[in-house]
C-alpha cells in the first residue's frame, strides 16, 4: 500500500510540467499500476489482518497469547497497538473494494459498450476488473471482492477444521456456485463451466469433511475407500 502511495506521488509531480495529452498517458499507465497493486495485496493483507484478532489461551497458563504468534500477549500493550492497526487494515480492506465499485458504475456505460470497450482508453487503467467478463456483468469483481473477504478474512474467527467453520464455507461454496451458474459472468463459456466446476469442487470437499466429522454417516463405509473416492473426484473435476 505505501507503494501505491509512493507511486500516486510520483506522478502528481511529473504531471506538473507535461503537455495534456502526455499527462493523460501518464495518468492511464500510473492509474493502471496503481489498482493492479492494490488488486494483488487485497486478499493476502485481509488473511493476515483478521488473523491478527486470534488469541486463545494454551495449557494452564491463563494468558491469552494470539494464535499467530504465540509470543505476543493479546493484553499487552504491544497487541493494543497492532490490533489498531488491524482495524486500519480492514477498512483499507473495504476501502479498495468501494474504490473497484466506484470505478466500475462511473464507467459502467463504457464497459458494457462490448464493440468499443477493448478500445476505449478511458476504461483501459481498470481493464483488469472487467474484461474477463460479459459486458453487463461489469459489477461481478465486487462480488469477487467480497467473497475474497469472507473466505479469507471471516473463516478464521471458527475453529480451524470445526464443523462450524466447515458448514459455513459449504454455505459460501453453495452460494458462489449458484452465482455462477445463474448469471454465467465470464465472457468464454469454458471460463464459466471451469468456475461451476470448481465450486462444486469445493462444495463436495467441505461436505465430505462434514461427514468425515460426523462419525455415525461413516459406520458402514470404510474411511480409506472414502477418502479415495474424495481424491478422484477432486481430480476429474
Amino acid at each position: 500500500m505505501a507503494l501505491s502511495l509512493l507511486l500516486l506521488w510520483t506522478t502528481a509531480l511529473q504531471l506538473r510540467n507535461l503537455d495534456p495529452y502526455a499527462t493523460n498517458k501518464l495518468k492511464s499507465s500510473r492509474f493502471s499500476l496503481f489498482y493492479g497493486l492494490t488488486y494483488l495485496v487485497f486478499a493476502s493483507t485481509t488473511t493476515m489482518t483478521f488473523t491478527s484478532f486470534l488469541c486463545q489461551t494454551y495449557g494452564d497458563d491463563s494468558t491469552e497469547r494470539l494464535i499467530a504468534d504465540r509470543s505476543i500477549d493479546c493484553n499487552s500493550d504491544f497487541y493494543k497497538n497492532f490490533e489498531y492497526l488491524s482495524y486500519l487494515m480492514i477498512l483499507v480492506s473495504i476501502g479498495i473494494t468501494a474504490l473497484y465499485f466506484y470505478q466500475l458504475w462511473k464507467h459502467r456505460e463504457a464497459i458494457k459498450n462490448a464493440s468499443k470497450r477493448d478500445s476505449d482508453q478511458s476504461i483501459q487503467h481498470i481493464n483488469f476488473l472487467w474484461r474477463d467478463y460479459r459486458p453487463e456483468m461489469w459489477w461481478y469483481e465486487i462480488y469477487e471482492c467480497f467473497k475474497r473477504l469472507n473466505f479469507t478474512g471471516m473463516l478464521v474467527f471458527f475453529d480451524p477444521g470445526s464443523a462450524s467453520q466447515l458448514c459455513f464455507s459449504i454455505i459460501l461454496a453453495l452460494i458462489s456456485s449458484l452465482m455462477y451458474a445463474y448469471n454465467q459472468p465470464f465472457e468464454k463459456p469454458e471460463e464459466n463451466t471451469l468456475a461451476q466446476t470448481s465450486t462444486v469442487s469445493i462444495f463436495l470437499t467441505l461436505l465430505a469433511g462434514i461427514m468425515i466429522k460426523m462419525k455415525s454417516a461413516l459406520v458402514e463405509a470404510n474411511e480409506t475407500e472414502f477418502g479415495f473416492v474424495l481424491i478422484l473426484v477432486n481430480t476429474l473435476i
